[in-house]
């Protein structure tokens, strides 16, 4: 029967509703193996981050010149925000040229990290002013950021004195007798100093790889991409509230995404069509690795794994997904989210 709205000319929202539509949950599943695989590679830096400060108390703690570390500081954070801004504006660039919902997850998503990165970066620039400032100081003439003895100085191959100076800092450091008082700072140092801030640079990759895999594989994430793009639309009483109809959502699997966007459909009592129930569809093209996007002579069928029916259309290819739906299909919603999550998720190159 046709469907008669309660207030007349009301205007309904149609969304669709995947996980490449935003590109922290398209790329979830690499996120996954990064909570896995981080702490492991955080062994190295973390080894080498301890062995540094080894060295250092046993040369006494020596302060470095307020402008080697602000300079040095500064330099490195400006280069790892450059870089990471970069990164992000091409990522921003990929997304954004796609669908409207593409667009709309990169601003969601891509667009705030990209003035938080840049903003840091000036941050850096400004600290490396200041530290060159404070270098260039009447009394700090004779540069502080490299201190070398006259023997060094003297040697024409700079960059062999300033390994000397290394290897003597590290000859100090295991001599016999650790050192009440700092020792002179000089090039050895400086060196070390730099060092110990690319292992905590590192590291604080490592962690925030860490910590991001975690949140956009959670339920507050994907609540959050959703009330950010349409879901606002729900809340009861604003100019803007109006019926919202998700006419397409699916899954190839029982992944943590599925799980997160039915409890919000759940919650939140949406309205819904699943795609698809068909199990064949026709296709003009064909992703290949490294080569993107191949057109066909001819439209051919292939088998669809997102849908509902075998492709017999006899029986139902995924159990777990008519019983998600069948509970998500009552009202008020009787589905339950679970952890019973399928370990072999995995997303292809062309999943857009």
């Amino acid at each position: 029967h046709q469907v008669t709205l309660r207030i007349p000319q009301r205007v309904v929202y149609s969304v669709h509703v995947y996980y490449f539509f935003s590109p922290s949950l398209k790329y979830a599943r690499i996120f996954t193996g990064l909570r896995f695989w981080s702490p492991i590679f955080a062994i190295v830096p973390a080894a080498a981050l301890i062995a540094l400060l080894y060295f250092w108390r046993r040369l006494g703690c020596p302060r470095p010149p307020s402008g080697v570390g602000l300079l040095s500081v500064g330099a490195w954070l400006t280069a790892a925000m450059l870089l990471l801004l970069l990164v992000q504006v091409a990522y921003y660039r990929y997304f954004s040229g796609g669908p409207a919902a593409c667009h709309a997850g990169a601003v969601i998503d891509v667009l705030p990290l990209i003035f938080i990165s840049l903003g840091l970066a000036l941050v850096g620039l400004l600290i490396v002013g200041l530290g060159y400032w404070k270098a260039r100081q009447p009394d700090r003439v004779g540069s502080d950021f490299l201190v070398m003895s006259q023997e060094e100085e003297d040697d024409p191959r700079a960059f062999t004195g300033s390994c000397r100076a290394v290897f003597r800092s590290v000859e100090l450091a295991f001599s016999q007798e650790k050192h009440e008082d700092a020792v002179d700072w000089d090039a050895g140092l400086t060196w070390g100093l730099q060092g110990l801030l690319f292992c905590l640079l590192l590291l604080s990759v490592l962690l925030i790889l860490f910590v991001a895999s975690s949140v956009f594989l959670s339920y507050w994430w994907l609540a959050r991409n959703m009330d950010s793009s349409w879901g606002f639309a729900l809340n009861r009483g604003n100019d803007y509230t109006a019926p919202v109809w998700v006419s397409e959502f699916g899954a190839p699997t029982r992944s943590q995404f599925w799980l997160n966007l039915l409890r919000y459909m759940s919650e939140r009592d949406v309205d819904w069509a699943h795609w698809p129930l068909n199990p064949l569809k026709q296709e003009d093209k064909e992703c290949v690795p490294g080569q993107g996007y191949v057109t066909f002579n001819s439209p051919e069928w292939t088998d669809d794994t997102w849908s509902m029916l075998r492709p017999d259309f006899m029986g139902i290819r995924y159990p777990w997904m008519l019983s998600d739906l069948q509970g998500l299909m009552q009202q008020p919603s009787t589905w339950i989210p679970d952890s019973d999550v399928d370990p072999t998720w995995t997303l292809g190159e062309c999943d857009v």
